[in-house]
């Protein structure tokens, strides 16, 4: 088994990279979620390659968090996953292991999140990752709205796991990625 991986911003995708991800992003996480392709946050996407095919993917946004009017590089994984015929070799295993190497050293966040379904939770503890004990609203408009799903997080800073929520806002991106504050 001959195993590659990439990672590149948006604009240097290739038509079959753009497709896996539209195609795949829709297999597994359905209408709710916009293919990162149309996503113009997206920072870098990460891709596996066995043999020449595209078996996984994974997605970095930047985040501008602010706790108490103070700055937080953040960056958060998303879409992250592996063709049903090649789960369980550990292929998305190594993929976000190597993607959040390069997210640090490109990005130097202070903090790494994941929002997730449950059910994967126990995927990404073994990966190091922890659930986000504060509740993540989502801006939709004009209104808060709760996720519902979990958030995980990796080497926060402990003053970030005690705010009360965290609140991501959904508006056009900036140089600094997508806000977000910690009220």
């Amino acid at each position: 088994m001959n195993e590659a991986q990439s990672i590149l911003p948006p604009a240097c995708l290739s038509s079959e990279q753009r497709l896996f991800v539209d195609e795949y992003t829709q297999v597994f996480f359905g209408d709710g979620l916009a293919s990162d392709t149309e996503q113009a946050h997206i920072d870098l996407h990460a891709f596996t390659e066995v043999d020449g095919q595209l078996v996984s993917h994974a997605a970095a946004s930047r985040l501008r968090l602010t706790v108490d009017s103070t700055a937080i590089p953040t960056c958060s994984i998303g879409t992250v996953f592996t063709i049903p015929e090649m789960q369980g070799y550990g292929l998305a295993s190594r993929l976000m292991e190597r993607f959040q190497a390069h997210i640090h050293e490109a990005y130097q966040p202070e903090l790494l999140l994941l929002f997730c379904q449950p059910p994967l939770c126990s995927f990404y503890e073994q990966l190091g990752w922890s659930t986000l004990d504060a509740p993540v609203l989502l801006q939709q408009a004009d209104k808060w709205i709760p996720w519902s799903h979990s958030v995980m997080h990796l080497r926060a800073p402990t003053d970030l796991l005690s705010a009360r929520d965290l609140r991501v806002h959904s508006s056009t991106p900036n140089d600094q990625g997508y806000g977000a504050e910690f009220p």
